[in-house]
C-alpha cells in the first residue's frame, strides 16, 4: 500500500492523503465531543464502572422496547378515525395531540414497562461485569465464595426491585390512561 502511495504521489496523485484528510475531519469532531469519557464507558483495565456508565447501559438496553412500543402504536392508529377526523377539518398537528399520541399511549406504556424491568437487567450486567459495588457485585462474589443465601437473597431484592419498577409503571398507565380501565363484570368500572 506504501509503494503505490509513493507511486501515485510520484505521478502529481496524493489519493491517500486526501482520503485521510476526509476521514480525519470527522474524527476530530468525534473527538471533541467525546461521549465515552462523558459516560464512563471509556475505561480501561481493571476500574470499576461508573454511575454513569451503568446508567447509559441501563438506558441503551432499556430505550428499545419504548421506541418499538411507541412506533408501533402510533402507526396502529385507526385509519378510519384519522380520516374522519381530519374531514371534519381537523389539523395534522391537532389530529396527532389529540388522535395518534392517545391511541398509542396503551402501547407506549407497555414499552415503559418491560423497559423498567430492562434497566433492572441492564444495571445488574454493569455490575456483574466490572463493578465492585451493588447487588449485581455482591452477587458475582458470594456465588465465587459459594455463599448461597447472600446470592439468593441479592436475587431476590433484584426481582423485587424490577417488580416494583413495573407496578411504578403500571400506576402510571393507571393514572394516565383512565379510559382504559375495564371492569370484570358488565356494568362495573
Amino acid at each position: 500500500l506504501a509503494e503505490g502511495d509513493s507511486l501515485l504521489k510520484a505521478n502529481g496523485l496524493d489519493v491517500l492523503d486526501r482520503m485521510k484528510e476526509r476521514v480525519d475531519e470527522p474524527a476530530r469532531v468525534v473527538t471533541l465531543i467525546d461521549v465515552p469519557h462523558l459516560t464512563g464507558l471509556g475505561q480501561t483495565g481493571a476500574e470499576p464502572l461508573t454511575i454513569g456508565a451503568m446508567v447509559t447501559l441501563a438506558a441503551l438496553i432499556s430505550i428499545f422496547p419504548v421506541i418499538v412500543a411507541g412506533v408501533d402504536g402510533l402507526r396502529s392508529t385507526d385509519p378510519e378515525l384519522i380520516r374522519a377526523v381530519r374531514t371534519l377539518g381537523a389539523s395534522p398537528g391537532w389530529t396527532w395531540r389529540h388522535v395518534r399520541v392517545p391511541a398509542a399511549l396503551p402501547r407506549l406504556f407497555t414499552g415503559l414497562k418491560l423497559a423498567a424491568v430492562f434497566a433492572v437487567t441492564g444495571a445488574v450486567v454493569g455490575e456483574l461485569v466490572a463493578s465492585d459495588r451493588g447487588l449485581g457485585a455482591l452477587t458475582r462474589l458470594s456465588a465465587g465464595q459459594f455463599e448461597t443465601p447472600v446470592t439468593f437473597a441479592a436475587v431476590v431484592i433484584l426481582a423485587l426491585i424490577g417488580i416494583a419498577m413495573f407496578l411504578i409503571v403500571a400506576t402510571a398507565e393507571w393514572a394516565a390512561l383512565p379510559y382504559s380501565r375495564r371492569g370484570t363484570r358488565p356494568g362495573s368500572n
